[in-house]
């Protein structure tokens, strides 16, 4: 195990997964506020950091001798000296509490977009009480109601 290579690519994962939290939190604001301008653009960005994150979590692998778990991380670490594992092993938890970070955002955002799509499915149920749900594709046979499709245009 190469420490300065593990530590450069621990240092880089963490700097990538605080860009992904702050475009996942401007992307979760745009959402709320409805402000669509820049948000195909910071998607991009999110996906390209994402797949650069993959990219280092195969280097972060392979530079730890194929050991992808916490504990067999924790047992190839503890051949280090002193210094190198606590500096590793500090790294090694900053980057499990930024992951978790990602994945709360995620998850708040999927949270609130959930509840979206189940108030505007009961509005157009309350709207549309002769349609009850039920949708008609081309053909005249039943299909299930996907709320991707709903356009509404406001303006205020």
């Amino acid at each position: 195990m190469d420490y300065n290579q593990c530590s450069q690519i621990l240092i880089a994962e963490i700097a990538l997964l605080d860009k992904i939290i702050a475009v996942q939190q401007t992307l979760r604001e745009a959402v709320i506020k409805r402000e669509w301008t820049d948000f195909e653009e910071q998607r991009v960005i999110l996906e390209e950091a994402q797949q650069h994150f993959e990219n280092l979590e195969e280097e972060r692998i392979a530079s730890f001798e194929g050991q992808s778990n916490w504990t067999q991380f924790y047992t190839a670490v503890a051949r280090l000296p002193d210094t190198e594992r606590i500096h590793l092993t500090e790294l090694y938890r900053s980057l499990k509490l930024k992951i978790y970070k990602v994945r709360s955002v995620n998850d708040s955002l999927m949270l609130y977009l959930n509840e979206a799509k189940s108030t505007v499915a009961a509005f157009v149920d309350a709207a549309f009480p002769d349609r009850r749900g039920r949708l008609y594709g081309r053909t005249g046979a039943h299909v299930a109601a996907d709320m991707r499709s709903l356009v509404v245009d406001a303006q205020i």
